[in-house]
């Protein structure tokens, strides 16, 4: 039995015809899709729901309280959980979704060795890491910045006057968003840092817990516990992102205030950089 090939010219591409910022924002869609569960079983998808839910949750608690209970008590309410304090009391949240969601988005493409098929396509090692990195950066702002912003939108509107809420608060809008981006990046930065260095996911998200709660203890120990110097707090690495975020709202009485603002952004910009510097570092070369 034999085989015979017939008509074997090349065929024009008729399809759309993208830029190749386009492969970017592809990559990054399909990859947070396939990180979050899709076409997978449900069981794929109930982590990443759930701690979704549960960081909007403080807001739809305090906005349900101030709809019940009515104008008496409504301004009392949004100092319940200030913008500052919300990114505090979801931390930990925000904490596992990235270690759930930064492994899924490297760890499998290390172990099916399919990086070379990427680049063969319009995808760079450079478009590769940061299309990663924004697969990472956009479901984590749904937690870091939405449920915040819904809280400022909800405040405002239950406000006596919109109008006056919105010129002594105006400020706070921008603090939201940079508060939400900072902590957004950090973890994502962090996360796939460690991921790049395993292609287990299971010591993927033991790493970064390890590398997010040993020095954050660690640090704790030794400031206040031991009571040696406040700088040592910089080495908190769980701690760094929550305590610059909290450090731009006026009024905190906490003990982040020991160490001024700008101490808090440095140490997170340290630690970003350095992260940014290994997933270069592992993907500097096409057989990464």
């Amino acid at each position: 039995m034999s085989a015979r090939l017939e008509d074997t010219r090349y065929a024009r591409y008729d399809g759309v015809r993208r830029p190749p910022w386009y492969a970017l924002v592809s990559l990054a869609r399909w990859s947070a899709f396939g990180a979050l569960g899709a076409r997978k079983s449900w069981r794929a998808k109930f982590l990443p729901i759930s701690l979704t839910l549960i960081a909007f949750l403080p807001a739809f608690a305090v906005l349900a309280i101030r709809a019940i209970v009515g104008q008496r008590f409504a301004d009392r309410f949004p100092e319940r959980i200030p913008y500052r304090q919300y990114l505090t009391e979801i931390g930990l949240t925000v904490t596992i979704f990235a270690a759930i969601l930064c492994p899924e988005l490297l760890c499998p493409d290390r172990r099916d060795n399919v990086l070379s098929l990427y680049l063969s396509t319009a995808v760079g090692r450079l478009t590769y890491v940061a299309g990663k990195f924004l697969a990472a950066l956009v479901p984590l702002l749904c937690l870091t910045f939405l449920p915040v912003l819904l809280l400022f939108i909800g405040n405002t509107f239950f406000a006596d006057s919109a109008t006056s809420y919105l010129a002594d608060h105006w400020l706070d809008f921008f603090r939201i968003l940079a508060s939400g981006l900072l902590l957004a990046s950090y973890v994502s930065l962090v996360g796939l840092a460690v991921a790049s260095f395993t292609s287990r996911r299971a010591f993927a998200l033991g790493g970064y817990a390890a590398l997010m709660l040993i020095p954050t203890y660690v640090g704790g120990a030794l400031v206040f516990g031991a009571g040696l110097d406040r700088h040592l707090q910089l080495i908190m690495l769980g701690r760094l992102p929550i305590a610059a975020t909290r450090a731009l709202y006026p009024g905190s009485q906490d003990q982040d205030q020991a160490l001024a603002g700008w101490w808090w952004w440095a140490a997170c910009g340290v630690v970003m950089a350095i992260s940014a510097a290994c997933l270069w570092w592992r993907y500097r070369r096409a057989d990464a």
